[in-house]
């Protein structure tokens, strides 16, 4: 009986073992002609910083899961801020997709809106 029970615990336990040994890749997209500038935040409490050209990417690698990330974009001569998020994703491999939508007033005033699609 207790080989019966020991043996599901085993393989269990190899299972979750190889699963948290794996390294995950979160891949961020820069669909904009600005440099941007990512800072990823990750639960070992590491943080990783790359610059993407304009619709360039920047990918890591890591055994630690995505804690959140940020994104300066470089406009009018100085990073700003466009883009937080904080993640609760399940484990796995992510793409995150950075982009803006632009909209003109009737004066001509640009406003730009900035955001994140996650694969």
């Amino acid at each position: 009986m207790k080989t019966a029970i020991g043996v599901p615990v085993l393989l269990l336990t190899l299972c979750v073992a190889l699963q948290s040994a794996s390294a995950f890749t979160y891949t961020y997209g820069n669909g904009t002609p600005c440099r941007v500038k990512v800072t990823v935040h990750l639960y070992d409490g590491t943080d990783r910083i790359g610059e993407l050209e304009a619709n360039g990417s920047y990918t890591i690698s890591s055994e630690a899961l995505l804690k959140s990330w940020s994104a300066e974009a470089f406009t009018d001569n100085e990073w700003k801020q466009v883009v937080s998020m904080t993640c609760d994703l399940l484990p796995g491999n992510h793409t995150f997709s950075i982009y803006f939508d632009e909209t003109k007033d009737v004066s001509g005033q640009v406003t730009r809106i900035w955001n994140a699609l996650i694969k």
